[in-house]
């Protein structure tokens, strides 16, 4: 069953109290609050239900339901631009304004779960008096803390510095009166959330399949390098990442490709399998007549659903581009499962070409393959030589799953030679693309690889789509303007907190 089946979402504010009997007497209370003061937990179901609230905004339209697909697959060298709304377009173009509505909400939505799972681990005493046991209570609490740092991964990647509210906060805008944190303080944030979240959270086989979807050791570990890999507030921490990586091939869930299906990854069946880490879930129960309940912008009622199959699959929005399908070598696998023959997406849709508003499938965050890559990358940046065994070795795991020929073979050396550093960089560059195409990560990629702008405005030469070349400008266009909404309603900003060139 998944996770959010047997949750019920709740919001909370807080009130503070004022000095002045007067003033107190002028307040009206909010009648959807929950006071401080009074706030308590009654037993495991209720810690359930609080302690999950922020796994919810993860599902919303601002981001996995809609528009994290349009910012992360949409701003990379992976699709072409259909006929789309003018705010995916502008995004995909690069010409994204500081009121475009997608970016806003993508904005939103990430500081709506930072503000629940704030309002968790600010209320630690009610959570030790709920009743629960002690395993309860470990996993909730370290579970905000895996979902408040990735909350703030998201924004970081594409915001830079952003306001970092550590505790619960009133109004619409969760970030409301608080200024911009340097980005490196973002990062250090996000390093301590996970080093909280680990010794607290279970593992994949200690929680079982019921609670399937619930931040683990395995998904802390695995996020905490990633975070390592992808931080550009200073030099890359590979050996760090590389320790976190090797926890995540040693927990005791046995995370794993062998024996999974590739296609298995990206459909309702493989939901939950032995390579999955981390996976958002999604389902189409709770959606009335097939409508799309994903188009719930607040986090309220039973917003399961995801509009990835119907915006890539049918409307074709964003199709796969030809640098995507010429990436691929002759007789791989992956390309069938990734790319219809009409050049729309596969991955991640129904097999029906007509896929419907309400999509189930559930999002795969991180998976075994990104870690044994990952782990690939880090090592060649270390020592290529003398990790070279153990880089090919991780490298072509990933690819005698799909039946490839391996790396260091005569059948590869001649298009992908292996031979030094640059030369193994290069072949993990080819397999991250093939392998992890259309998962949230290429443009993270590209941008760590510093080569975001070669690679987005050559994508663009050739499209097929004939439109202006996009023009990828350095020191701006690796992070996204700060909504206008934020700067208007939080009185913490003023426009000259906007990022550059916006």
């Amino acid at each position: 069953m998944k996770l959010y089946k047997k949750t019920f979402i709740i919001g909370m504010s807080l009130l503070t109290s004022l000095s002045c009997v007067e003033e107190q007497d002028l307040i009206i209370p909010n009648p959807n609050g929950i006071s401080s003061a009074d706030f308590s937990l009654r037993g495991s179901e209720a810690l359930l239900s609080f302690s999950t609230a922020a796994y919810g905004d993860l599902q919303l339209r601002g981001t996995f339901a809609r528009h994290a697909f349009f910012i992360h697959d949409g701003m990379s060298d992976e699709c072409d631009a259909g006929q789309m709304e003018a705010d995916k377009q502008q995004m995909h173009d690069y010409a994204v304004d500081p009121a475009n509505i997608g970016v806003t909400r993508y904005w939103i939505a990430c500081n709506q779960g930072i503000a629940k799972a704030n309002a968790v681990l600010n209320n630690i005493e009610a959570i030790n008096q709920s009743g629960a046991s002690e395993d309860e209570i470990n996993q909730a609490i370290g579970e905000n803390h895996f979902l408040r740092a990735y909350y703030y991964f998201l924004l970081t990647s594409r915001f830079g510095s952003v306001p970092m509210p550590l505790v619960p906060t009133d109004g619409a805008v969760a970030s409301a009166g608080i200024g911009k944190t340097d980005r490196a303080l973002v990062y250090q944030q996000i390093i301590s959330d996970l080093d909280a979240a680990i010794p607290l959270c279970g593992t994949r086989a200690s929680l079982g399949s019921d609670n399937a979807g619930r931040a683990t050791k395995g998904a802390a570990h695995a996020l905490k390098a990633r975070v390592y890999l992808n931080n550009p507030s200073g030099p890359v921490d590979y050996v760090s990442a590389v320790a976190s990586l090797r926890e995540v091939l040693a927990d005791p869930s046995g995370y794993t490709i062998d024996g999974v299906d590739y296609a298995d990854n990206f459909n309702v069946a493989g939901e939950h399998n032995n390579e999955s880490i981390f996976e958002i879930n999604f389902s189409d129960e709770f959606d009335v007549n097939a409508q799309g309940g994903a188009w719930s912008t607040t986090g309220s009622g039973f917003a399961e659903s995801t509009f990835r199959g119907i915006e890539y699959a049918t409307f074709g929005n964003l199709p796969t581009s030809a640098t995507l399908r010429n990436a691929f070598e002759t007789d791989d696998p992956r390309l069938p499962v990734t790319v219809r023959p009409n050049n729309r997406w596969m991955k991640y849709t129904l097999p029906d070409d007509n896929n419907p508003p309400a999509g189930p499938i559930n999002v795969r965050v991180i998976r075994t393959a990104d870690v044994l890559l990952m782990l690939a990358e880090c090592l060649n940046a270390i020592d290529s030589v003398a990790n070279r065994t153990e880089i090919l070795s991780l490298m072509n795991q990933v690819r005698d799953r799909v039946g490839m020929p391996n790396y260091g073979t005569p059948a590869m050396d001649t298009d992908f030679p292996v031979t030094n550093q640059a030369e193994i960089l290069a072949a993990i560059q080819h397999e991250r693309m093939v392998e992890l195409a259309g998962e949230q990560v290429r443009l993270n990629d590209l941008l760590r690889w510093g080569i975001a702008k070669e690679a987005i405005e050559a994508n663009r030469l050739n499209t097929i789509q004939n439109t202006p070349p996009i023009n990828f400008i350095i020191g701006k266009h690796e992070l996204l303007p700060i909504p206008s909404r934020e700067i208007d309603q939080n009185v913490g900003l003023t426009n000259a907190d906007q990022n550059p060139g916006f």
